[in-house]
């Protein structure tokens, strides 16, 4: 195997595996930026604050 059959490798990902993959990283970022305080106690953050939370980190 010489360096160039190396470099034309892809990863190919099929639709299955890449909602599996966006799935985890949701997961992983609800772990990192935590739940939201309300008044009647913590709650879950929804895919659309994730999304917004990493886009303004992006930014900075």
């Amino acid at each position: 195997m010489t360096n160039c059959d190396i470099c034309e490798r892809k990863w190919v990902l099929n639709k299955i595996e890449e909602i599996r993959l966006e799935v985890w990283e949701r997961k992983i970022l609800r772990k990192i930026f935590g739940g939201k305080r309300t008044e009647e106690g913590w709650i879950r953050r929804t895919n659309e604050e994730i999304k917004n939370l990493t886009e303004k980190q992006a930014y900075k």
